[in-house]
């Protein structure tokens, strides 16, 4: 239960898309090796992260997409906190090797080492926020560009995210490289999109943050 818990998280949270970036046209990249570079300089010089999310979930049975937004945080080396604020309260964090979901005031732990699967959704996840997102040991990628963003189109390899995940779509802003939106598009063609923004990098970030009061 709590692994089908993680993957639609997974699938809904990471974490509205800015349509200018993906209205732009895209070519190959040429270089990526140039991409990949600028990603791993950010990721080395980045302790903490704090931004908030717009994100829209497309289903092919609604005529209507789903509409929530809220904040994440991240700190090194692996800390993080996704907290939905409208339309509901739901927090998901991974600090200290566990997981602790709190549904509306409902508290959840787990061990994340109990589980191989929770240790792959686990660095995913933590990889995907904190700048290493482009994991060529799971996913086979193709990269692009258009003249303000990079994107990455990334196919799971791992046989658990292929089950559920069809295609991660990653948008990163050609100025410093960092996370602008990402599209997760599930095996039955419905899709999530998240814009992220107000993005605040290597500013203190309390241990608290991490704790469910």
């Amino acid at each position: 239960m709590i692994l089908r818990t993680l993957i639609a998280f997974l699938l809904i949270a990471l974490p509205s898309m800015v349509f200018s970036q993906s209205e732009q046209k895209y070519v190959p990249l040429d270089n990526a090796e140039m991409l990949k570079a600028g990603i791993a300089k950010l990721a080395e010089n980045t302790t903490t992260i704090k931004t908030s999310f717009h994100q829209k979930k497309y289903l092919s049975i609604l005529s209507n997409a789903i509409s929530s937004e809220g904040e994440m945080v991240f700190k090194k080396p692996k800390a993080l906190k996704w907290a939905y604020t409208k339309p509901y309260n739901y927090m998901i964090i991974f600090h200290n090797n566990e997981i602790v979901i709190n549904d509306e005031g409902k508290i959840s732990e787990f061990d994340i080492s109990s589980s191989k699967a929770f240790v792959e959704i686990n660095d995913i996840i933590v990889n995907s926020v904190s700048g290493n997102i482009l994991q060529e040991d799971q996913f086979t990628i193709e990269y692009f560009e258009s003249k303000d963003y990079y994107k990455a189109k990334m196919y799971p390899k791992v046989f658990r995210m292929k089950s559920y995940i069809d295609i991660i779509e990653v948008y990163l802003d050609k100025k410093d490289f960092t996370v602008a939106s990402i599209k997760l598009v599930e095996k039955e063609k419905d899709y999530t999109l998240i814009d992220f923004f107000d993005k605040k990098l290597n500013e203190p970030v309390a241990n608290e943050e991490f704790e469910v009061k």
